[in-house]
């Protein structure tokens, strides 16, 4: 055996045992310098075990009673203090009592928070009439039973304002001339002053919009030659164009679309500009359902365009739809009812026409609730206003 080769093993094995507590302090230095016994926030650590997980590059960002939360090498992570184990709890100072009063807390906070949001929703619905617009009521209570008043009748204003029954003439216009009737009393209703608006003008934007040829529908002849823009297409143009006073561009009411010239490019700048507001389809299930909520708006004053299915014009001399067939489309406005029993079954509508004053009842008629509840296509209303040039 060579006695050098058995001196040096024994040298080796001396070192180690001599090495070891020195190495293990080292270890356990180390380790306490990365884990100090309370770990603050933007501390690091090389990794974070939690249950079966194990994080890497571990920087703390945030330590609450209940949680805490680090960036790791993963991304962003946050996890209860209770699922830690003991050592690590104790490193980030956790407290079962703390937790159960941060509990507490955030319970009753959330329990706070949902009785102001009642309370306001209470206030906003209790409020009184005049801080909000007749247009905020009525669409709040579209789907509510409409309260039925013996009559609702909105011609007297209308005369009153000198806002008669016009004559939309040998035009297919009858949706233009129900949606100026109706822009022109709210209109006055706002500002106090019973203006005229262009009919001309909102033809041709409508025309403009749907890029129509000017040439007369040869399907109706007679009488009957008032089929002609749906009332969302004129609904579209009101809002794509605006619409001016009659006087920035006079109705002519010929007997041709052709005569309807285009207006000068400042009428249109300003019709666009100074027309605002909102339009609303009045909405429903059915037509019994949305006869319920034009029922709401007529209560609150405000008429109601509306597109219906029309009989031919020699069963119309009563003024009265009721159970006739209808044979096409037309317009009118909602200006009414009367509802004598109570019953909303047994309602009479009262509209505008656009057939002149020596139609009907000095330009009025009027209209069943079953007539309506089978043939109403569409009903609208116009929150218009304009700004003062």
């Amino acid at each position: 055996m060579n006695p050098w080769a058995s001196s040096q093993g024994a040298l080796r094995r001396q070192l180690r045992r001599w090495l070891a507590p020195c190495l293990l302090l080292l270890a356990l230095a180390a380790r306490a310098e990365e884990l100090p016994a309370r770990l603050p926030e933007g501390a690091r650590v090389a990794t974070l075990p939690v249950g079966k997980a194990v994080y890497h590059d571990v920087t703390i960002k945030s330590i609450s009673a209940r949680t805490v939360m680090f960036t790791h090498r993963g991304g962003l992570a946050s996890i209860k203090l209770r699922d830690l184990a003991p050592e690590w709890q104790a490193r980030f100072g956790y407290d079962p009592a703390a937790e159960q009063a941060s509990d507490e807390a955030l319970r009753r906070a959330t329990a706070e928070r949902q009785a102001q949001i009642a309370a306001a929703a209470a206030r906003a619905k209790a409020a009184p009439p005049a801080s909000r617009s007749r247009f905020e009521q009525v669409l709040q209570q579209f789907g509510q039973a409409a309260e039925l008043r013996g009559e609702v009748d909105l011609r007297p204003r209308f005369r009153e304002l000198e806002l008669h029954a016009k004559d939309q003439g040998r035009r297919p216009s009858c949706a233009v001339f129900a949606v100026v009737g109706a822009i022109e009393f709210l209109n006055a209703e706002n500002t106090g002053r019973a203006e005229k608006f262009s009919e001309e003008y909102l033809i041709w934007a409508t025309r403009r919009t749907l890029q129509r040829p000017s040439a007369p529908d040869a399907a109706r002849q007679g009488d009957d030659a008032d089929e002609g823009f749906a009332l969302p297409e004129v609904v579209m143009a009101l809002r794509s164009y605006g619409i001016p006073l009659e006087r920035s561009l006079p109705n002519t009411m010929g007997r041709d679309l052709a005569a309807v010239r285009e207006p000068p490019p400042e009428v249109v700048a300003e019709a666009k500009a100074r027309t605002q507001g909102a339009v609303h389809a009045v909405p429903g299930r059915d037509q019994a359902t949305q006869l319920n909520n034009i029922i709401h708006a007529l209560n609150a004053g405000i008429p109601v365009t509306i597109g219906t299915g029309w009989p031919r014009f020699f069963n119309m001399r009563a003024a009265l739809l009721n159970s006739q067939t209808p044979s096409y489309s037309h317009a009118v406005t909602l200006v009414g009812y009367r509802c004598p029993s109570g019953r909303i079954e047994d309602t009479t509508f009262i509209f505008k026409n656009s057939w002149g004053a020596n139609w009907g009842a000095n330009g009025y008629g009027y209209a069943t609730f079953a007539y309506l509840s089978q043939h109403l296509h569409t009903a609208i209303l116009l929150e218009i206003n304009f700004k003062e040039p």
